[in-house]
């Protein structure tokens, strides 16, 4: 559709999109002027800056009249006196232009904790056993056909179990008898089980090869009790595992990213429970994901004295197969054995489309109709999580780019329902917005001819026939949530929760809707890939003080930039997604906003549709905890805990001193404690200074007043900001500029 308009001098033909990005680039260049800051609002406002920032979001949500537009258009055309622009500027804002219509409080995201959200922590392992135990929610376990699902596609393993345990049965002093296992400890100890444990797989080797069975790998039983395996933050020990052989040769040289297959042995039956055996076989798994940058889903096993069950673990959770005693159905534990041992690296939940050639990793994109390669350079972070988004980057450039100008790969697991990062970041590029990483390509990640998510990882496999399976899981579909139902506001009571919240939630988190309209949850994450160019380091590694504060103001630019040209709300500032560049041969932005998978657009007319949502905690907003709406003033709030943290907790560029127990407990609190803790942290001036003088490293000492002095902005009279105000912006970024020009600051 094109749009003429007609001013004395000249006319135009303009598309809706042109004429659009023609009056933000005017709204935003009024904006910039002095005058803007000292001329009084007509509005009732202080400046009239503030009515100029409400008129962008306007046009941004098409909420505007052209014709409003043509005499200021006219105006500036004819050169006319700058009394007169700025006349025709109070005419156009003089109508009040109404915020954007905030959205049901019962359609927002709920909050779910989960261990990749801790900020420089040593994970003390009782705070992350009890975050993982809600991050992995219910385990499903007796679930039909899993065995099936994973091993029968693994080539000759059903001919070499058969011939393996026939051998095993032979002889005057079988290993297998009608009693069970020869040499089975009794009581199951656990030193016992690993001597005897050990000696079998040997046999089974032994025997397979005899039968001209020979695994393509070479792989052998690993078990730690004594040390913790390397590459372990917490300091965690494995009872028992496969690696392969040739990587890991000494046990004590064992790394994390060496282990193939985890096992969680027990003595007693009895363990074969959610709190023993199964959620400690999910401490290792988290363990194997963050040290794997590969692995899409890892498998494992649980044995309870004699008692086994088969694991796969992935970004939604756990399932398990039906039990079995491994002393009665031989063939079963000789078959899962081979398996884990007879295995391709796809078939233990490697990525496939993460190829190696002389040497080097790449992933293979098509893009404007070409294929091109990517290589991967190194490896940027990796999230600490089994349930999750489990956000992987890495640094990568085009193969044939004798430049190797840099390229950001992200791959990450997402919520089908919410809208993509890709399509946002795209989007952001067309809106012309700045400081915020660029977009180069997107898609969806396809397994086997498939689209890659967690139903296809499980073949299948239907939680509901789990034998633990209740129907706390059932709830509406996500496109209906907010449209009818009621809510519940508050902590939750001592009734039975409603059929239609997302389980399990810790109580009191946020309330949940309820519906005539009920089906299974059958949760699902989807496995997308993100291609940005631009390549950077976070804030806390910058040269100096002035730069960093430079490079924040650049971010936050960056946001003001997303939210007023495209309407986006990032949802996720934290110090892992402010990124700046001080390379001269880096084209990438100077300073620039990272991150978008948590990304809502403003004027969405319904919820995200997603079930769960994390952030970095210790740089959440206290009103997001509290349960508020998300609004650009809770990730300007953000933007202040993320330079009060790196005050803290950095003592020079990329000098990160020690966790402090009066902080670290942010990772792990509630969100209600946390947010009294926040509020008691900024709410009296002299307890605030006195903070930051016992606290702030003594490289960031001469920040104490302006910290303050942000402080005082963001939490007016040492309250939290409870009304959007636009004018925020300009008052952060002011203390910033003034901060990078303090001598104390500039001082070496």
């Amino acid at each position: 559709m094109k749009v003429i308009v007609n001013v004395p001098v000249t006319s135009f033909h303009l598309t809706l999109t042109e004429l659009k990005d023609i009056l933000l680039d005017l709204i935003l260049a009024l904006q910039s002027l002095p005058a803007s800051r000292l001329l009084p609002s007509n509005s009732g406002n202080k400046i009239l800056l503030s009515d100029l920032l409400r008129l962008n979001s306007a046009v941004i949500s098409d909420d505007f009249d052209i014709e409003r537009f043509l005499p200021l258009l006219n105006a500036i055309f004819r050169i006319q006196p700058d009394e007169v622009i700025w006349e025709k500027v109070y005419a156009i804002v003089t109508e009040s232009t109404p915020p954007p219509r905030p959205l049901p409080f019962h359609v927002q995201t709920p909050h779910r904790r989960n261990t990749s959200s801790f900020a420089n922590s040593s994970e003390h392992r009782k705070y992350v056993d009890d975050v993982l135990k809600e991050e992995l929610g219910p385990l499903y376990v007796g679930i039909p056909g899993l065995y099936e699902a994973f091993f029968r596609g693994v080539e000759g393993l059903e001919e070499a179990s058969a011939a393996v345990f026939k051998k095993c049965k032979e002889g005057d002093n079988p290993l297998y008898a009608e009693g069970g296992w020869r040499d089975w400890p009794e009581g199951a100890k656990e030193r016992g089980v690993l001597k005897w444990f050990d000696k079998l797989i040997i046999s089974f080797l032994d025997f397979a090869k005899e039968h001209g069975f020979v695994p393509k790998a070479r792989r052998r039983l690993v078990e730690h009790t004594q040390q913790p395996l390397q590459g372990s933050t917490a300091d965690r020990k494995l009872d028992i595992g496969f690696v392969d052989d040739l990587i890991a040769g000494e046990s004590s040289q064992c790394h994390w990213s060496h282990i193939l297959v985890p096992g969680e042995l027990k003595s007693n039956p009895n363990t074969d429970i959610a709190s023993k055996a199964w959620f400690d076989l999910g401490k290792y798994v988290r363990e194997v994901f963050a040290a794997q940058d590969s692995r899409r889903f890892v498998l494992g096993f649980t044995l309870c004295g004699s008692i086994m069950r088969l694991w796969e673990y992935d970004r939604v959770g756990g399932i398990a197969s039906l039990p079995f005693d491994i002393n009665k159905d031989g063939l079963q534990f000789t078959s899962a054995m081979l398996g884990f041992l007879w295995m391709n690296e796809e078939q233990l939940g490697f990525d496939p489309t993460i190829l190696t050639s002389d040497g080097k990793r790449y992933i293979e994109v098509v893009r404007n109709d070409q294929t091109e390669r990517l290589i991967l350079d190194e490896l940027i972070k990796r999230a600490r999580c089994v349930a999750g988004r489990a956000t992987t980057c890495w640094k990568a450039h085009r193969e044939g780019d004798t430049s190797k100008t840099p390229l950001v790969i992200k791959d990450s697991w997402q919520y089908p329902e919410r809208e993509e990062e890709g399509i946002l970041l795209r989007e952001a590029v067309g809106k012309r917005v700045v400081n915020v990483a660029r977009y180069y390509h997107h898609g969806t990640v396809r397994v086997g001819g498939q689209d890659d998510d967690i139903f296809n990882i499980r073949k299948g496999l239907d939680i509901t026939k789990a034998t633990n399976y209740k129907p706390e899981g059932l709830m509406m579909p996500p496109r209906l949530a907010g449209v009818q139902g009621s809510t519940r506001k508050g902590r939750s009571s001592s009734r039975k929760r409603s059929s239609s919240c997302s389980a399990p939630l810790p109580p009191g988190k946020r309330p949940c809707s309820t519906s005539p309209t009920k089906r299974p949850i059958k949760q699902n994450r989807v496995h997308r890939r993100v291609i940005t160019s631009d390549y950077g380091k976070p804030l806390y590694k910058a040269s100096s003080r002035a730069a960093m504060l430079a490079a924040l103001e650049g971010c936050i630019k960056g946001y003001e930039s997303s939210y007023m040209r495209a309407g986006i709300i990032q949802c996720d500032v934290s110090t892992g997604n402010l990124m700046m560049n001080e390379e001269d041969d880096n084209p990438s932005w100077p300073a620039f906003l990272i991150d978008f998978d948590l990304a809502i657009k403003e004027q969405r007319e319904g919820p995200s549709g997603a079930r769960g949502k994390t952030g970095t905690r210790a740089f959440m907003a206290i009103g997001v905890l509290l349960g508020e709406i998300h609004s650009f003033r809770h990730d300007l709030e953000s933007f202040f805990w993320v330079l009060f943290w790196m005050c803290i907790y950095y003592e020079g560029p990329n000098e990160e001193r020690k966790p402090i127990p009066r902080f670290e407990k942010w990772n792990y609190v509630d969100t209600e404690e946390l947010a009294e803790l926040k509020k008691g942290c900024v709410a009296h001036e002299g307890d605030f200074i006195k903070t930051a003088e016992e606290y702030f490293t003594p490289y960031y000492q001469s920040l104490k007043p302006w910290v303050n002095r942000l402080r005082k902005v963001v939490f007016p009279n040492g309250g939290r900001q409870e009304k959007d105000d636009l004018e925020l912006y300009s008052r952060i970024k002011m203390i910033l500029q003034q901060a990078q020009k303090d001598p104390k600051v500039l001082a070496e």
